[in-house]
């Protein structure tokens, strides 16, 4: 983040920062993953590409990381803090590290108060030592937090463990009680977490999920897929577009034969909506209505969100497929990226951004807007009349865990494809009900059929044609044009 942060506002390339920061390409591909799913790095492909701050640096806690990061302050690199070592502008970071390890596990010097002042004071001193000092100290209210909670935690960490153990001893006469499933790495992109978080809870339900624990890892399609290539373990993986599961297979890690079962692969659907302020001030209805002034759109970047290679597509078919020709379609989508106010990485990302009050209009899935009621936010959203199936893949991996094959027909499913509509997606087979389906516009009717509803297969020929045809990094349609307008910077 040091490294980024220096660079700021620059794009660094990751194999700059493996290099100054000694870190391994595949380690350091997790690492960028999981920031830039926390939404604290941005990525960007082409000349000038690489990663940089999603915002300024005084914003960006080092306590925010930590949590990003989502471990325990116990070692740093495998190593115990004190023989932390960094070079160049990192190197003020091993006074802060120690610091910070007195503060977050020192249970007994959180006890006091006068205790909690002088654990901030010392992260002060460590940080004003180094260069860092405007970067970190809001860690200071990060480690007041924490003391404030650490005794209540160890408290609770020390019932747990009594309460597990007399568990154990009363289940250990058994072969099999209490047997550990194993752990299932699930490596997707940002928008179906929450489903499959609820269908995970499901099949753990089932006899052969039982047990069964998860390690899952979400961020952009693109970025995840190359993640999973550069090293970042997956047994099963859920993709935005077709073309990321490609990939996989090209790089052998994948069956050739993964797209061959009923469904084709897919394992979750929905639809291209345009989701607008509450009330819709603006008075969107369709496509047209975007590319008029004063319209802010908000919509991910092609180069890292399947999501957005999506909502590109249906803006190309709103044209193309109502007879207008390509030159007529590619003028349209420049008109519409001249409105875009802002491109994350991701389609959550992009969510993110727009209920936090940016732009008028949301380009996203059906079910990222359902979501997003569920989730409290004031919002609205349109069916355009011309709007584009989207079908994420799903596909288990070579030598995977021994329970992804039965993981993947569960979420294939009535159970599993049930709490996909619950949480906004459209199903992939028949017969599974889609009704109270809370935060829809009509949760008893949560899927309304579009007008003129474009697949890939019957309107783009394949995502092979139409990657090489959009989304090229050198010569791809639409690539091209939002490198020409600028908003990819």
């Amino acid at each position: 983040m040091l490294v980024i942060a220096e660079a700021h506002p620059r794009f660094v390339r990751a194999a700059e920062i493996a290099a100054s920061q000694q870190i391994p390409a595949g380690f350091l591909t997790s690492i960028l993953v999981d920031l830039r799913r926390g939404g604290l790095v941005l990525s960007y492909r082409g000349n000038d590409g690489g990663y940089g701050l999603a915002r300024e640096a005084k914003e960006i806690s080092l306590g925010e990381i930590l949590r990003v990061m989502d471990g325990e302050l116990t070692t740093v690199r495998g190593r115990p803090t004190v023989a932390a070592t960094y070079g160049g502008t990192a190197s003020g970071l091993r006074d802060v590290w120690i610091s910070l390890d007195r503060g977050l596990r020192g249970g007994r010097r959180c006890g006091t108060r006068g205790s909690r002042r002088r654990s901030a004071e010392r992260v002060v001193d460590a940080a004003n030592r180094s260069t860092l000092r405007s970067r970190y100290i809001r860690s200071i209210q990060y480690v007041r937090r924490e003391c404030e909670r650490e005794m209540n935690r160890a408290r609770a960490t020390l019932a747990l463990a009594l309460v597990a153990g007399l568990a154990l001893t009363a289940c250990g006469g058994g072969n099999d009680a209490g047997k550990d499933g194993g752990e299932l790495n699930i490596v997707g992109f940002a928008v179906p977490e929450a489903a499959n978080k609820a269908v995970a809870k499901e099949w753990n339900k089932t006899s052969d999920g039982k047990g069964v624990r998860f390690k899952t890892s979400y961020g952009a399609s693109g970025d995840q897929s190359r993640a999973v290539v550069s090293g970042l373990k997956a047994d099963y993986v859920h993709f935005s577009v077709s073309s990321d599961v490609t990939r996989l297979v090209d790089a052998g890690l994948v069956d050739q034969g993964w797209n061959t079962g009923p469904t084709k692969g897919i394992v979750s659907t929905s639809v291209v909506v345009l989701a607008v302020r509450k009330g819709n001030p603006k008075n969107i209805q369709g496509w047209d209505d975007l590319i008029k002034p004063g319209v802010g759109i908000v919509t991910p970047n092609p180069a890292s969100s399947g999501a957005a290679r999506w909502n590109a597509l249906a803006a190309w078919g709103h044209i193309s497929a109502n007879g207008g020709t390509d030159e007529q379609a590619a003028e349209f989508v420049k008109k519409l990226f001249a409105n875009v106010v802002s491109l994350p990485g991701s389609g959550r990302d992009a969510t993110t951004s727009f209920v936090g009050g940016t732009g008028d209009v949301l380009l996203a899935y059906e079910n990222e807007a359902i979501l997003a009621t569920q989730s409290g936010e004031k919002l609205d959203w349109v069916y355009p009349d011309t709007t584009i199936k989207i079908e994420n893949p799903g596909a288990i991996l070579k030598n995977s865990h021994p329970k992804a094959q039965s993981w993947l027909d569960f979420v294939l499913g009535p159970k599993g494809q049930r709490q996909f509509a619950l949480k906004g997606f459209r199903p992939v087979i028949e017969g599974v009900d889609t009704k109270g389906v809370e935060g829809a516009l009509d949760k008893n009717n949560p899927f309304p059929a579009p007008k003129k509803l474009l697949t890939v297969d019957k309107d783009f020929q394949s995502w092979s044609a139409l990657s090489k045809k959009f989304f090229d990094e050198k010569n791809g349609i639409i690539v091209k044009i939002i490198a020409e307008s600028g908003k990819a910077k």
